[in-house]
């Protein structure tokens, strides 16, 4: 049955025909199949994950026109394998291809950040965190030139605010944002709510500074609407 079932999955990722939905179910085959086979029998487990490899290597080399192939691919060596080097490596090696994939670097940051979350060792080591920022610093110039999205650099700032090791990168978000999108009433009245959100600072006339930025640049009937709504 197991044979039959690979057989019937390869034909379909092999198929003139094949999707990202046939690999993902023939991915999700093999994860339940490695689970009955972890209950019964330990030593197989490498010959198993060795054909589920396979299987998501087939993924990316079928479908590698599609980003989110990458970013699955991924997702399964950091979850699945618990293999955080191999699933940095696949998402990098996807953005070489999808310069401007919003998913592939959102999944790339997120990697980084997994490498000290959770990680007692980590979690103090500034010099690891140190790392971790200049590399995701490097992702984010990648985005300010292949992307360039207010909205998005935004998403990115909002992603990275619980960690509070990532100063720096925050920072740079906002240098960014400023120099690139500084006549987006939105930027400045985001800012200004994220410094009176976090309270990071004392220094007012900073949180003052964009929101009077902020009314400058928007509607007298906007500003009183979204001011009630925010509080």
């Amino acid at each position: 049955l197991i044979l039959k079932a690979r057989k019937e999955f390869e034909y379909k990722i092999n198929g003139v025909s094949k999707s990202l939905e046939d690999f993902k179910e023939y991915i999700l085959y093999e994860k339940i199949l490695l689970k009955q086979v972890y209950s019964r029998r330990d030593k197989s487990m490498i010959s198993e994950r060795k054909t589920t490899s396979v299987a998501v290597q087939n993924m990316i080399k079928n479908c590698s026109q599609n980003p989110e192939v990458w970013q699955v691919a991924a997702a399964w060596y950091a979850n699945d394998r618990n293999d955080l080097n191999a699933a940095l490596k696949i998402v990098n090696k996807g953005l070489t291809i999808h310069k401007n994939s919003k998913l592939l670097y959102t999944e790339a940051i997120k990697l980084e950040l997994s490498a000290i979350k959770g990680n007692n060792r980590l979690e103090d080591d500034e010099e690891a965190q140190r790392k971790v920022c200049k590399k995701i610093e490097t992702y984010v110039l990648f985005i300010c030139d292949c992307i360039n999205d207010s909205n998005y650099l935004i998403e990115i700032l909002n992603l990275l605010a619980t960690y509070s090791f990532t100063t720096s990168v925050q920072n740079l978000l906002i240098d960014k944002l400023l120099q690139n999108h500084s006549d987006m009433e939105f930027v400045w009245h985001t800012l200004a709510q994220r410094e009176k959100r976090e309270e990071a600072s004392n220094d007012k006339y900073l949180t003052e500074r964009y929101y009077i930025k902020w009314l400058e640049l928007v509607t007298d009937e906007e500003a009183l609407r979204i001011l009630e709504r925010d509080g």
